[in-house]
């Protein structure tokens, strides 16, 4: 038997936590060499794996910091550049009539998550798909946005009652 590794993320929160990254990539290469060791060990000869593991070290792009950029229409905004929405009014469905986005140009500067569209309501179990502009605002700046929408419960919620689609990870972090 042989596992291979195809890719080995080494998160930013993992890098803060043990200091370094050097630190906290022989931290998870520790781990993983203890689970070959484990399965060998449980399995005997018959086991026999052996753990191919190719790292890659990907610079991350910084977040960059500063106010909401522009509004999702492309409108001025209508409740002041300090308000939670450029327009509070609501669509029939709940949503509200406009959204804060980071600009195109802040966007392209690349991303420091993946960029997701759908994500999950932990409280009601049902899946919300936002428009791509929103999406790569969270991808850029995970941070940016402190609630989302709930298509089901018709409401804007705090980040942490979602996670995306298909993972335990919480929208936002």
């Amino acid at each position: 038997m042989s596992i291979t590794a195809k890719r080995m993320i080494i998160t930013p929160d993992c890098i803060r936590h043990h200091g370094s990254f050097e630190t906290a990539l022989a931290v998870a290469l520790k781990e993983v060499e203890d689970a070959a060791l484990m399965c060998n060990e449980s399995w005997g000869e018959r086991a026999n794996v052996h753990v191919v593991v190719e790292v890659e070290r990907i610079e991350v792009v910084p977040v960059d910091e500063g106010p909401k950029q522009v509004t999702l229409s492309g409108l001025p905004a209508k409740e002041g550049e300090d308000a939670p929405a450029p327009d509070m009014d609501k669509n029939v469905g709940g949503t509200h009539k406009d959204y804060w986005v980071l600009s195109h140009a802040q966007r392209g500067k690349g991303f420091v998550r993946p960029v997701r569209q759908v994500y999950t309501h932990k409280t009601c179990g049902f899946n919300t798909k936002m428009d791509i502009n929103i999406a790569e605002t969270y991808a850029r700046n995970p941070k940016f946005y402190g609630q989302t929408f709930c298509v089901k419960c018709k409401g804007h919620y705090p980040v942490g009652e979602f996670v995306w689609e298909g993972t335990e990870e919480v929208v936002g972090s």
